[in-house]
Parts: C-alpha cells; structure tokens; sequence
C-alpha cells in the first residue's frame, strides 16, 4: 500500500497517456517526423540544445521529513561525420545547476556525483541539523561516442566518459577527475500506431562508468556507474510513451545491492513540435525509486525537458536546413 501511495503523483501522467494512446490527432508534416525519428536515437547525427530539470525528494535514516533536491542541466550535442558519412562522432558535454537542502557545512560527509550522492563519511555525525539551501554549479561531464549513422534498426555504439572537477565547492561535486568507458545497445523501429509490432519501440541501454584517475588526495576516490536504460511506444510518429530512468551504482558504498544501487522505474510523454519553424522536443516524466542507501535516498523524481535542434551545418541537409 505504501508503494501504490507513492504512485500518487503520477496521476497527471496516466491522463496524458490515456489521450496519447487513443490517437491524437496532428498535421501532416514529414519533416518534423523525420526530426523526431532522429530523436530517438541517442547517438544521431542531429544537433540539438538540450535544457533538463529533475525534481527530486529525498527521504531516509537522516533526513528530516521530506527534503528536495533540483537539478538543471544544459545539453549541447554536437556531432561530427567520421569515414565518408557512414559513422558519427557524437559529443555531449553536460553543464549543471545544483540547489541542494543541506548546508555548506556538510561537504565533509557527502557530495554529488551526476544523478546520485556520493556518501563521504558517517552522515550521522552531523550534530546540528544539516538541512538549509545550497546553490551553485557542479562538475561538468563530456560524453564522446562512436556510432553508425542510421536513425533506426539495431546499432551499438562506444565511446569515452568524462567528469571535470568544475563545481563551486566541495559539496556540489566529486573534486576529481574521471575517466572511464561508455556504450549504447539499442533497437529503434522505424514505425508506430502498432503495439504489437517491434517497429513501434525504442528500446535500449545506455551504461557509462567512472573512476577517478586525478585530484586532491584528501578527496575520496571514486567509482560509480550510470545506466540509463530506456523504452517507448511511438503512438504516432511524433508522441511516444515511455520512460528512460537512470540506474546509478556507487561501487565503493558499504552495505549491500540496495545500499549502492539506486534503481528508479517511471513513465512519461514526449513530443517534437514546431515553435514558429524551429523544431522542439519536450517530455515528462515521474521516476520512483526502488532501492537507495537508507541513509540519504532519492523517493521520487519528476523530470521535465525540452530539446530546441539545430541545423547541421556538416552532415544533415533535412528538414532543419529547409526551415531556416
């Protein structure tokens, strides 16, 4: 009962999905629907800005009635055409804005890691009560990959993950910097309308990893992983239903799978529409955490995000470069 209470928020969601999966009625436009195939695919050749918002709240050993944590993040993705145009070079470089319920003064005994805390210490130790409001930027991450360019079928994709210690202070990052491997498996159908068909999904995972390599000795050494796995029904070309959360592990946290492993299971909407000629993407979604570290624990997390995209001034001569 208590985990069907927690669900309460997504009420909003099931309304939107019910409209989206009886049919929403739309405008031919075969440009925008070719900017929004591109959009399912991770690693596509489309250049965009994407701008995220995650509203998370926060419950545990050591936390004083619910607490909330925002996080922005500003996306740019630029891509780059490798061997005659059939590969792309995707980048990704991830730009954060923390606001955070604790005091400053906490920084000895956590800190944050992208889409997870990072426990420095014994929390508990804390005598006076932790909670205020910090605010500042984080450290930034610059994912680069490799990847066929095709916008639907099976395809896989590697690649390098960075994080740089760029945050405001010690609280609002790791202090370190980190290197380690990414990858992307994933099978994006070219159709939709048809639930039963395999070409109306998306449907894959997207792992990366991080260990420290350089930074302070006095800094906690790092090694923690992000999966994002994701799946979503394309109901028309530009709707889809799905959700894609993101697994974080801490792999240096005492305890056992639910003490390192924070797995979160959501659903939401998505659209790609015009603003005047420019295409846009926006989308929702409510996460719920099945596990976490009892101590500090993400319970619920409500995304919203948009993605303005932007001619490919190298490779792609579509819709976007027609509209502009």
């Amino acid at each position: 009962m208590k985990m069907l209470y927690s669900f309460r928020f997504l009420m909003p969601f099931v309304l939107a999905l019910t409209v989206v999966a009886y049919g929403v009625p739309a405008k031919a436009d075969k440009q925008l629907d070719e900017i929004a195939q591109k959009s399912n695919n991770p690693v596509s050749d489309i250049w965009l800005v994407l701008t995220s918002n995650n509203t998370s709240f926060l419950k545990g050993d050591f936390i004083r009635g619910t607490q909330v944590v925002s996080s922005t993040k500003l996306q740019p993705v630029i891509t780059f055409p490798l061997l005659s145009g059939d590969y792309t070079l995707v980048t990704r470089t991830n730009f954060s804005f923390l606001s955070l319920p604790f005091d400053k003064e906490v920084k000895e005994f956590v800190n944050v890691a992208p889409n997870q805390f990072i426990g420095q210490g014994d929390l508990g130790a804390v005598l006076a009560s932790p909670f205020g409001r910090h605010r500042g930027f984080g450290d930034m991450a610059l994912l680069t990959m490799f990847a066929p360019r095709r916008d639907s079928g099976f395809m896989m994709a590697a690649g390098i993950t960075q994080i740089f210690p760029t945050a405001n202070d010690e609280l609002l990052g790791q202090g370190k910097y980190q290197i380690g491997p990414a990858g992307m498996i994933a099978r994006i159908g070219s159709g939709h309308g048809d639930p039963f068909d395999i070409d109306s999904w998306v449907i894959g995972l997207f792992p990366q990893h991080w260990w420290s390599v350089a930074g302070p000795d006095g800094r906690k050494f790092t090694n923690h992983s992000d999966i994002q796995y994701f799946i979503s029904y394309k109901a028309t070309p530009t709707w889809t239903i799905g959700a894609s959360p993101e697994i974080t592990i801490d792999w240096t946290a005492d305890g056992g799978f639910a003490d390192k492993v924070a797995l979160p299971i959501g659903i939401g909407v998505s659209n790609v529409v015009r603003l005047g000629k420019i295409p846009f993407k926006w989308g929702i979604q409510g996460q719920y955490y099945l596990t976490g570290p009892e101590r500090v624990r993400r319970q619920t997390n409500i995304k919203l995000f948009g993605a303005v995209f932007l001619p490919n001034l190298l490779t792609y001569k579509g819709a976007l470069a027609a509209n502009n």
